[in-house]
């Protein structure tokens, strides 16, 4: 299985793990409870207080994962210390189950020129419509973060495989659902965004933040090829911008010479 076709098994698996995790719990919990007792009386009631806790560890339920999944439930995109935290976690887990992963980091184009043209009220909706936009291209285990000020990063859960063509369409599908048209106030707006991504068995250093580090050199390279690009990290492009670092600052000595 890879990361672009899940089975109906996976997902099923997956969403029973999302409601166990999730703030649904709380519902969940009375309402199992209450039919156990009208359907079996006492006995059942018992039983049903004993399966869910039972069922709740078996999906890797915790005190810590349930407060961490309430607040993406509930909120949407995570604070960017919580997803540093998410994109440590994973690296650590993808490395131990020998698993794959990746980070995007996504920023739109000519922001600035829209904060200009509308108040900021209206921008901060923009921001928010975007968020949601992401969100619901991915997956529910994945995590989204506004990292900027109109930066986004995003950190996909691990799997079996994925490979650059795969990140590819990643971004390919994030970018078509921020192109689509937005109403706003009486106009319609139009939005683009560049997209760098790096992935796990790309990313330098030792950390969770040298790996989102190099999604961003990714973007910034992805930024000067023009609005709507995407550019993949990779060691040649670090070499690449470090020869570049180096001539400034050769430039700068003999200027200063």
């Amino acid at each position: 299985m890879n990361w672009r076709e899940p089975n109906l098994w996976t997902k099923l698996v997956e969403r029973g793990k999302a409601v166990l995790h999730g703030p649904q719990l709380l519902t969940l919990v009375p309402a199992v409870t209450l039919g156990a007792f009208w359907v079996g009386g006492e006995f059942a009631l018992l039983a049903a207080a004993l399966l869910l806790p039972i069922l709740w560890v078996a999906a890797g339920g915790s005190l810590s994962t349930f407060s961490m999944r309430k607040h993406v439930l509930t909120k949407g995109a995570v604070t960017p210390e919580l997803f540093a935290d998410t994109v440590e976690n994973t690296r650590t887990a993808a490395h131990a189950a020998r698993k794959a992963s990746t980070v995007l980091a996504i920023e739109l184009d000519d922001f600035n020129a829209l904060r200009d043209r509308f108040e900021p009220a209206a921008a901060d909706r923009i921001l928010a419509v975007i968020s949601d936009r992401i969100i619901a291209a991915l997956r529910d285990q994945d995590t989204v973060s506004r990292i900027g000020d109109c930066r986004f990063g995003v950190c996909a859960q691990p799997v079996v495989h994925i490979d650059l063509e795969s990140c590819i369409q990643m971004a390919s599908r994030i970018q078509e659902t921020i192109e689509e048209p937005i109403a706003l106030d009486g106009t319609t707006v139009y939005v683009t965004a560049c997209v760098g991504f790096c992935m796990l068995g790309r990313a330098p250093g030792t950390n969770g933040k040298a790996w989102t580090n190099a999604a961003i050199v990714a973007l910034t390279e992805a930024q000067k090829r023009g609005p709507g690009s995407v550019r993949a990290y990779s060691a040649e492009l670090q070499n690449l911008l470090k020869r570049r670092a180096d001539m400034r600052e050769e430039v700068v000595v003999a200027l200063e010479k």
